[in-house]
């Protein structure tokens, strides 16, 4: 019971309760422990309820933000992802979106559905190809590693 008092507590306030905390549980009555409970579990309650819907609308602030980079120019959702990317400096497509404010569902599925052509040759390369073509010798490939616009996992 003082495990589960611990974790609902950490799960309720963000910390383990210290040790006056933990003293004051240990010195309630059963009715006291239930009713210290029943409060803690009302506000992981809210918490959870107010996290998804920020959650949800911050779904659909980045669903605007994508048909807007479309309207100005972005071929398509992946292409607008990579515009948003790089005005960030962002390389790495999970913590881009994870900044967004999107929840780990979201974020996976998107993740998925991204990274879904295997064929999408990274900024980088082309980048290098390009350079290579036009034989730019001043390019460094420190210079061509700043351009990599994403950095995904490559499906088993």
């Amino acid at each position: 019971m003082d495990d589960f008092f611990s974790n609902m507590h950490k799960e309720a306030y963000n910390f383990k309760p210290n040790a006056t905390v933990f003293a004051k549980w240990t010195a309630l009555t059963e009715e006291g422990k239930q009713s210290w409970q029943d409060e803690m579990q009302a506000k992981i309650n809210d918490d959870y309820t107010r996290k998804t819907a920020q959650q949800e609308q911050n779904l659909v602030v980045f669903r605007d933000r994508l048909k807007s980079e479309i309207a100005h120019g972005a071929i398509d959702w992946k292409a607008a992802i990579d515009l948003m990317m790089d005005e960030l400096g962002e390389l790495n497509i999970e913590h881009f979106l994870w900044e967004q404010g999107l929840d780990f569902t979201k974020v996976d599925e998107i993740v998925r559905l991204y990274c879904a052509d295997k064929t999408r040759i990274p900024l980088s390369k082309a980048i290098a190809d390009a350079i290579a073509e036009n034989d730019c010798p001043d390019t460094t490939e420190a210079d061509i590693r700043c351009f990599e616009s994403w950095n995904y996992k490559r499906a088993a």
